[in-house]
């Protein structure tokens, strides 16, 4: 009976280990900090550069969705902001528990409109809802609920570049009521969080959308614009040494965008994780990665 004890201690040392890193994650920021030190070296950042790398941040980061959750089949493994702040009450559109109202009146939506249209609905709902409000939700989510399904290969990537001087900026189309809320726990400053967003009237929301959305291409011109202001305020070059996205439908025009730089010496890293078989006109551009784990090990 020894041996059985044996096992039984062995497996439980087996499961109890957390999710190992996959191995592209060390790789990859390898290659990132390697890229800014040739860089560094050139003419061009003789008094200095600006290193950058850009996130999508749902299915990127997070495994699921901030504003959406996410379920496995038909279990939900986590509930998503927009539900939570409905049944809040934090909808004067929907009322509590009417959250499968909203989801039938967005499929509606997006069929007729598309897809940008359907996720601009999701923002406009919390029209004249206390911008703080909204956000004290969200950081309490975060903390308590959704920093645990943050991929484990995602962070370590970001930490270590960030340890080596490439500053992380994050472009998501979830609404910026939320994105920015994960700040603390992603390690990413708020003033680096970019996403769908509204204008804000004496600490309220509106329903009125700004512009650029960043999906799909106005995830390359929003980039685009980061990287122009940061010159422009700075005086120094700033690069996209590495970019990293989920979707081919909504990630691979920033990608692009960041393979499209002018360096001057090497080439910018554009990952897509879990990105699937859909790539259409992109397939083959990117470096293509799988990853399952997440901090918690879930």
């Amino acid at each position: 009976m020894k041996w059985i004890g044996l096992l039984i201690i062995g497996l439980h040392t087996f499961c109890a280990r957390p999710p190992e890193v996959d191995s592209h994650a060390a790789e990859i920021a390898r290659e990132a900090q390697q890229l800014k030190a040739e860089i560094s070296e050139t003419e061009e950042c003789k008094s200095g550069c600006i290193f950058l790398s850009a996130w999508d941040f749902d299915g990127t980061i997070l495994k699921g969705d901030m504003a959406e959750g996410l379920k496995e089949g038909e279990r939900v493994v986590y509930p998503g902001l927009q539900q939570l702040a409905v049944d809040q009450g934090w909808s004067r559109t929907y009322r509590p528990g009417s959250f499968q109202k909203f989801l039938a009146d967005r499929s509606v939506i997006e069929e007729k409109e598309g897809h940008l249209a359907a996720l601009s609905m999701g923002l406009k709902i919390f029209r004249g809802v206390p911008v703080m409000r909204l956000e004290s939700l969200a950081s309490s989510h975060f903390e308590k609920v959704l920093s645990r399904y943050y991929f484990r290969s995602s962070i370590s990537i970001l930490e270590n570049t960030k340890k080596a001087g490439i500053v992380p900026c994050i472009l998501s189309a979830s609404p910026h009521v939320f994105a920015r809320s994960a700040a603390a726990t992603v390690g990413v400053p708020r003033e680096n969080i970019y996403a769908m967003e509204t204008e804000i009237v004496r600490g309220f929301m509106t329903d009125k959308i700004v512009e650029p959305v960043p999906y799909a291409k106005g995830k390359a011109q929003r980039l685009e614009m980061i990287v122009e202001n940061l010159q422009k305020t700075t005086g120094r070059r700033v690069f996209v040494v590495a970019a990293f996205g989920n979707s081919f439908r909504s990630d691979s025009y920033f990608l692009q965008w960041t393979l499209d730089q002018k360096l001057p010496r090497g080439h910018a890293l554009a990952v897509m994780i879990n990105g699937g078989p859909d790539a259409g006109e992109f397939r083959g551009l990117f470096r293509e990665v799988s990853q399952i784990a997440t901090v918690s090990g879930r």
